[in-house]
């Protein structure tokens, strides 16, 4: 079997969603298939959340810092989604869409990637059907509610879409944010190292010492500078624009 690398769209802020969500991914590669979970995968914002609660990391550096995280985990993921993986499971399980899960999905529509819904849940929007704004995500108007049933689908999605192989040539724009999250997805690069070491950091002196460090990475940057502007200076949390010393 050729080998795809599938994206595994979905919540994953519960028990629940991470097991559901670590499940899905393991069926995939146990047939062969190479996937991208985010939990597993990506940048845990949550973790760099609290290291700014230290006291030696000031408010302005910390602000500084959660911009440019963000910014980095979202281009992390417009990579994984557009230049590295070739088709996506997006889970649509629970009472509502997960609404990171559908802009993700949505990328990866636009971009002609093979997607298939998994749902096992009975809950729709309206007499029995999802949003059609979602629904026609999979092409197929289908859901699936089982992993065997997954499987199959995205094997014939992946088999259709080689009929009709779409050449995805991203605006220029979206061209620099995927270039960024290249780089975070680099473990060699010296993005990823920063990010490494912040997340690991278990004082506010060391922490503080790579936050510095990420500043410094954001305000020499090409890429970065391109897809978000040079910022000198970041908002705060009211809206305020800080400088952020180094």
């Amino acid at each position: 079997m050729e080998q795809h690398i599938v994206y595994c769209s979905g919540p994953m802020f519960t028990a629940g969603d991470l097991w559901e969500q670590q499940k899905l991914a393991t069926a995939l590669e146990s047939i062969g298939y190479l996937t991208y979970l985010p939990q597993r995968d990506g940048i845990e914002v949550g973790r760099v959340m609290q290291l700014l609660n230290y006291p030696q990391i000031a408010s302005e550096i910390g602000q500084a810092a959660m911009s440019i995280v963000r910014k980095v985990v979202f281009s992390l993921d417009v990579y994984q989604l557009l230049a590295r993986c070739d088709c996506v499971v997006f889970n649509l399980d629970g009472r509502v869409p997960d609404e990171g899960s559908v802009v993700e999905t949505s990328l990866a529509y636009a971009a002609g990637k093979p997607i298939v819904i998994y749902k096992t849940t009975p809950v729709t929007f309206l007499a029995g059907q999802d949003n059609p704004m979602i629904e026609g995500l999979s092409t197929t108007w289908m859901n699936h509610g089982t992993i065997p049933d997954v499987i199959q689908a995205l094997q014939e999605q992946i088999k259709a879409h080689k009929k009709h192989k779409y050449d995805f040539r991203p605006p220029v724009g979206l061209k620099h944010v995927i270039e960024v999250g290249h780089e975070v997805a680099d473990p060699t690069g010296d993005l990823r190292k920063i990010l490494t070491k912040i997340i690991s950091a278990t004082d506010g002196d060391t922490a503080l010492k790579d936050t510095k460090a990420l500043l410094r990475w954001a305000k020499t940057s090409k890429a970065y500078k391109a897809a978000f502007g040079d910022q000198a200076t970041w908002k705060n949390a009211r809206g305020r624009h800080v400088s952020a010393p180094l």
